[in-house]
């Protein structure tokens, strides 16, 4: 992870260093990614979504009662890449290329 400064709220972490954010990490129920993937979607959603990413079994995963569970992992057109954790998925994290100020995920309308 980057280094500087770690923004911790109930369901959003934020990496920050070089004036800008580098990752964050949701469990946030709402949010979604650009292409509509979100908290509680399949494995599945998200391979549809993003023919890129590569999925598999992950030691030290989200849930500490059970240390292995799936994800995904791939990189995104801007260069940053976006990790799907559990199926469903209970957490989604971004890092980002360079540091920015506008992430690729957000709330769910409704």
């Amino acid at each position: 992870m980057p280094s500087g400064q770690t923004w911790r709220y109930s369901t959003l972490v934020v990496f920050v260093s070089d004036g800008g954010v580098r990752a964050y990490l949701t469990s946030d129920p709402s949010a979604q990614t650009n292409t509509g993937v979100g908290i509680g979607d399949s494995l599945t959603i998200a391979e549809r979504a993003y023919s890129n990413l590569d999925c598999g079994g992950v030691i030290g995963g989200s849930d500490a009662a059970n240390p292995y569970s799936l994800a995904c992992h791939g990189r995104l057109a801007s260069g940053a890449t976006i990790s799907f954790g559990g199926d469903p998925i209970d957490n989604i994290l971004v890092s980002m290329a360079q540091p920015t100020g506008k992430p690729p995920i957000s709330r769910r309308p409704g």
